[in-house]
């Protein structure tokens, strides 16, 4: 059983001059014509087995609350909310406050402290006709 399985000229033999586990000079290094595991290809652009790229940048740790320039996007959803809600049933008790936050959320946006006008704005406008159909339900029902 000292006969290598490998064949002639592989292995570690103190007569062979050759490296370990290395083929006879002028063949291929691997199948293939791929070279050793461990040695650089030689081709640019890749980095050498077994290098890593750096780590990813870490996020910073969460905190508690907003950052100091939070958006005011809340006061145009809660006008679009309020704005709905006065003209399906609320009336008067909706319709005011969607005019008042929606008037505020359209200066927020000016502003640049949201980014939610458009909502604040239909916000608004709705509010306006839940306020003018609950005025115009009040006076026909006291016109009665």
């Amino acid at each position: 059983m000292s006969e290598n399985p490998y064949g002639p000229g592989q292995g570690a033999d103190p007569n062979n001059p050759q490296q370990p586990n290395q083929p006879p000079a002028g063949q291929p290094a691997q199948p293939g014509g791929y070279p050793p595991p461990g040695q650089p290809t030689g081709q640019p652009g890749y980095p050498a087995p077994g290098a890593y790229p750096p780590p990813a940048p870490q996020y910073p740790a969460a905190g508690y609350g907003p950052p100091a320039g939070a958006s005011k996007n809340n006061l145009g959803t809660w006008a679009l909310v309020l704005g709905i809600l006065s003209i399906v049933c609320f009336g008067l008790l909706a319709g005011i406050p969607a005019i008042i936050l929606g008037n505020k959320g359209k200066a927020a946006a000016a502003q640049g402290l949201a980014t939610n006008r458009g909502a604040a704005q239909a916000g608004f406008i709705l509010g306006i006709i839940g306020t003018v159909f609950s005025i115009i339900g009040i006076a026909y029902q006291l016109s009665r």
